[in-house]
């Protein structure tokens, strides 16, 4: 088994998902689970028809040569060149049996048990392996185009990487080298998919912070805290001037609400860096009297009834009032 070959698709399979959640590493594989898989469930027994030799690989094309009957499906049984194609082996027990050259194409193997199973030069085309324990098992030069092995087992079987590129293989499923398709770092594999933490989404194979989350009072944190550049944080040990109607704090801490949470505005030291702007003094703003992030132009003003539209409140600098903007604007 080539471990870095495994480890490569391991890694590519986890940058194709998206999404929030922490449940650890395996909690796709448990999530998943039989009852989920049950819908796809129920295919009606006995054999369904075998795809049209001008869609068959050479292998599909030899296997299948014999007749056999589902009841002969036993954990053991010599099954070599058996008809499976499209046969409902739904969570049955076939561990150990010899599948050489059978035609499982098409067929409901999720949730079987094929620990150990002889598996060579199967046709697994279109197989639903979804579940199946496959640990140990022999698939050399078996055909697993269009298979489903999401949240099966491979643990040491001898499947190889150009196989398992022709299947379905999400995060849940267990690789040879009995490690998980890997998600990328800050992620883990949920319900099959590739989740990044709370306040982060994925984006370019990588778990980022995710900006429409960023400062929003709706969003997956606890009581009392936000998204701050990724992750959870207190409200008022992050707030910004844009958080609180651009007031802040000039020469006394000036109490503001966030999110309904009781915070202290900034120091307008900061009114730069966050709106680009200066602080000035309005006595009628929109959170009362108070400093606020704001520019002031002329004309000059009395009072913010004096002042324009686009310039509507009233601010005052070095004791000079001009009508202006609160920032940013």
């Amino acid at each position: 088994m080539d471990e870095q070959r495994f480890d490569a698709i391991a890694r590519s399979l986890g940058t194709s998902r998206s999404r929030r959640g922490a449940l650890g590493l395996l909690a796709g594989a448990a999530g998943l689970g039989l009852a989920g898989a049950d819908a796809k469930r129920r295919r009606k027994h006995g054999k369904g028809k075998k795809a049209h030799p001008a869609e068959q690989s050479a292998v599909c094309a030899a296997a299948g040569s014999k007749s056999c009957t589902v009841a002969q499906a036993k954990p053991g049984a010599v099954l070599k060149d058996c008809d499976y194609a499209g046969a409902s082996l739904y969570t049955r027990a076939l561990n150990a049996a010899n599948l050489t050259r059978a035609s499982l194409a098409d067929a409901d193997l999720s949730g079987a048990n094929l620990a150990g199973a002889n598996l060579s030069s199967a046709c697994l085309t279109g197989a639903d392996l979804t579940l199946a324990n496959l640990q140990g098992t022999s698939l050399t030069g078996a055909d697993l185009t269009g298979a489903d092995l999401r949240g099966a087992n491979l643990r040491g079987s001898n499947v190889k990487p150009a196989q398992l590129a022709t299947a379905t293989v999400d995060c849940s499923t267990i690789l040879p080298n009995n490690k998980p398709a890997a998600c990328p770092a800050g992620s883990i594999c949920e319900g099959g998919a590739c989740v990044c933490s709370p306040c982060q989404t994925l984006s370019g194979g990588a778990c980022v912070p995710d900006p429409a989350l960023d400062h929003a009072c709706t969003g997956p944190c606890p009581s009392g805290q936000w998204c701050d550049a990724g992750a959870c944080a207190g409200i008022a040990g992050t707030v910004r001037v844009t958080d609180v109607d651009s007031l802040c704090s000039k020469y006394t801490p000036q109490p503001a609400t966030a999110c309904g949470v009781a915070v202290t505005a900034p120091d307008c030291s900061l009114c730069g860096d966050q709106t680009g702007c200066d602080s000035n003094y309005i006595a009628d703003g929109p959170s009362g009297t108070a400093w606020y992030c704001s520019i002031s132009m002329y004309p000059l003003c009395s009072s913010n009834a004096e002042c324009p539209a686009d310039k509507p409140w009233c601010a005052e600098t070095n004791t000079v009032k001009n009508c202006g903007r609160i920032c940013p604007y």
